[in-house]
């Protein structure tokens, strides 16, 4: 499995299980080779990106004593050039989406009006974008 080059692996780093659950859902109803990984935490997510490569990282943007921009600006160099990166955020300022943009996520999505579907479409998308 870890060599087949049509497994899309993706990380799923949020302190919430709910949001965790529904990534873990939505990963399920595509029905396609997808590896999917979590970390509820920091330090689980940086052992998790110095052990593996992934083609997608699902990130929340509030993680613990840090942001996600803090987050990718510290990983950036483990991570191969082709890894996508969707955000998940209750909230994020003006400022925020603009860093998140200059560190080229694809694409940041408000938790507050997140749904199963939403999220599948949104893998999906990110999935196909990545791996080009």
């Amino acid at each position: 499995m870890l060599g087949d080059p049509e497994v899309k692996r993706v990380l799923a780093i949020d302190d919430d299980l709910t949001t965790l659950t529904m990534i873990s859902l939505a990963c399920r109803a595509m029905q396609a080779n997808v590896r999917l990984e979590t970390a509820s935490t920091v330090e689980r997510a940086n052992w998790l990106c110095r052990q593996n490569r992934y083609d997608l990282i699902l990130l929340d943007h509030q993680l613990g004593t840090m942001t996600g921009i803090e987050w990718i600006d510290g990983i950036r160099q483990v991570l191969r050039p082709s890894t996508g990166v969707v955000v998940f955020s209750g909230e994020l300022q003006p400022a925020d989406l603009r860093e998140y943009h200059r560190r080229g996520v694809l694409q940041i999505i408000s938790k507050r009006s997140l749904t199963l579907g939403m999220m599948s479409s949104t893998l999906q998308k990110a999935l196909e974008l990545s791996c080009v």
